[in-house]
């Protein structure tokens, strides 16, 4: 979002212009299912028998670059956070990264603004 502020002296609210720019980038649908889907393809599990609050504890705990030992009924024990799935986490983060750079450096090239808000939301 822009705002174009006008000068002091003037009679109006101050703005000029306000531009915004919006782009459907989520944590969610960009980062979180694919990067979870390949550890479950990884470890040969499917995710849909892990329960909300153990997927979610996991998440936080593999986004650390932490371990943890999860019991499926699929394949039993599993180990996440190995080498392996710490590079797989990489790599999904370096993607995303480069996604969000991609949208937010149009937009500062294009407005050089002080300060840019990246927020959530729904479309």
């Amino acid at each position: 979002m822009t705002f174009d502020v006008a000068a002091p002296d003037d009679d109006g609210d101050g703005l000029q212009r306000i531009e915004e720019e919006s782009h459907a980038l989520g944590v969610i649908n960009e980062l979180d299912r694919p990067l979870f889907a390949a550890l479950a393809a990884r470890h040969g599990f499917d995710w849909a028998e892990v329960s909300f609050q153990e997927a979610e504890m996991v998440k936080r705990l593999v986004y650390r670059a932490a371990s943890y030992s999860l019991l499926t009924k699929s394949v039993g024990m599993v180990e996440l956070g190995d080498s392996k799935d710490r590079q797989l986490v990489e790599a999904h983060l370096d993607k995303f990264a480069a996604a969000l750079w991609e949208k937010v450096s149009q937009f500062i090239d294009h407005e050089n603004p002080s300060v840019v808000y990246l927020t959530g939301g729904v479309p």
